[in-house]
């Protein structure tokens, strides 16, 4: 009996590995037998799990992995026993892959592992008067080019629950395990590999179809990944069916399927109902200096020394060119329009962290929370900044009006939190929240158009709130 293990989400999404011996090991190290990229797959430890094959069943073995083995969304300890189709996961929000056994009596140009999202029947040949359905993207090209192609639409759904993420991103990679049996039939000659390509190009557009319909706020990234999908497709098309020249192709390809996982998961996010559960805590501060410049960013509430409810901002917004702090510094609350004045308690020029007075009689909301560590389990999980509009507000606004942004993290520290922008831009200072509603960081300046943005991680927030006497 046989094992084959498909990656549905990381750096090798679409892809499968087929297993043919009683021991294999999973994880990053060059030796692994299910192996895991360094660069992209960070949950990953080198040596994480190992999957035995004893007794006639197929046993499931956590290695001491750093972030854990996790069987259809419950952490296993010690040897866990598979079933067919089992979703694994190595690592909290680390990658993940779907196991089915094999029986004897397979043969490679038999019909391809089942997939839980019962795709369209294999057909044998790609004919030209297959029936399949259209997306967008393959009804504006050549028909003649485009016809037998698998396509599958994923339907799009408002229902907001915590296994939403989970299901769409199945839902969106699944369809590519059955893609990558067809490829490795394609390598045998069975099938037309630049048609599996070509349908491949077309289910990831359908997916970013329906992902847009969740949510508008992502709509950038998603027209710049359709944009970029539309292109690779028409140099799929274009390309003669050779496989030296289809294979830089069909990596380009694999790169674009493994980093749609990110924009599945911002949109299954709530980022609603965390926004309602800290817009309390939020300010919006202003910061006029000696010249008259004004400048403005986002703050939250923390408990600072003592238990003393403080803002927490960033430093570079109360200084001048010159490093000087504002002769004015003002805080506006959610559901009001008054300026009240504050001052500068403390800053940290390293980490530029700065820590503000809350007002007297001003009801600023309690504090969110903050998470107490940062590891990789983070990178490639969707995140929601809650702040303010970036663009400079006019002095005489009224109530400041909050805005939402979501971003995908692509380092996760304790040093640093980066990200990468999906839509939005909003004002320095603004809270990073990650799906949980915990607050992991603090968004940095950047520029409008940088394609990734810094944030404070909270545990250095969270240390400078503890003991900071600042270096004002």
């Amino acid at each position: 009996m046989k094992a084959v293990f498909t990656y549905l989400t990381g750096g090798r999404a679409g892809q499968a590995v087929v297993v043919e011996k009683s021991y294999a090991m999973l994880g990053r190290a060059p030796q692994a037998d299910v192996r895991f990229g360094p660069d992209h797959d960070l949950p990953v430890s080198g040596r994480h799990a190992a999957v035995v094959f004893r007794d006639g069943e197929w046993i499931l073995r956590d290695l001491s992995s750093t972030n854990g083995t996790f069987v259809n969304g419950e952490r296993i300890k010690g040897e866990h026993q598979l079933g067919d189709q089992d979703l694994i996961r190595l690592g909290d929000g680390g990658p993940m892959l779907r196991f089915g056994v094999i029986r004897d009596t397979w043969r490679p140009s038999d019909s391809p592992p089942p997939v839980p999202s019962e795709p369209p029947a294999e057909p044998e040949r790609v004919h030209a008067t297959t029936a399949v359905p259209r997306t967008p993207l393959s009804t504006a090209t050549a028909a003649g080019d485009d016809d037998g192609r698998f396509v599958v639409p994923v339907t799009a759904t408002r229902q907001r629950a915590p296994w939403v993420a989970a299901i769409l991103i199945v839902t969106v990679l699944g369809s590519l395990g059955g893609l990558a049996t067809w490829r490795a039939r394609a390598s045998k000659g069975a099938v037309d590999e630049r048609a599996v390509l070509l349908a491949q190009a077309d289910s990831l557009f359908s997916t970013l179809e329906a992902i847009g319909h969740r949510d508008t706020r992502i709509s950038g990234a998603l027209d710049g990944a359709k944009a970029e999908t539309a292109r690779l497709r028409s140099r799929i098309r274009r390309a003669p069916r050779d496989q030296q020249v289809l294979a830089p192709l069909r990596d380009s390809l694999d790169r674009l399927a493994s980093s749609f996982e990110r924009l599945a998961a911002a949109a299954a996010l709530d980022a609603q109902q965390i926004a309602r559960a800290n817009e309390a805590s939020l300010a919006l501060v202003e910061a006029t200096s000696e010249d008259g410049t004004r400048r403005v960013a986002a703050a939250f509430t923390a408990t600072g020394t003592g238990g003393k409810l403080v803002f927490v901002t960033v430093d570079g917004i109360l200084r001048d060119s010159a490093g000087q702090t504002a002769t004015t510094i003002t805080v506006r609350l959610p559901g009001t329009d008054r300026a009240l004045k504050t001052r500068l308690l403390a800053a940290q020029g390293t980490l530029n962290t700065a820590i503000l007075e809350v007002p007297r009689g001003s009801n600023a909301g309690s504090p969110p929370t903050l998470a107490t560590g940062i590891g990789g389990g983070l990178i490639g999980q969707a995140a929601v900044l809650l702040g303010y509009p970036s663009a400079p507000q006019d002095s005489a606004m009224a109530a400041p009006a909050q805005a939402t942004a979501l971003a995908a993290v692509t380092i996760a520290n304790e040093n640093l939190l980066q990200l990468e922008p999906l839509g939005g831009a909003l004002a320095p200072g603004s809270p990073v929240f990650d799906r949980s509603g915990t607050l992991i960081g603090m968004l940095l300046p950047g520029g409008p158009d940088d394609r990734l943005l810094n944030a404070v991680p909270a545990p250095a927030i969270a240390a400078f709130l503890a003991g900071s006497t600042g270096d004002r």
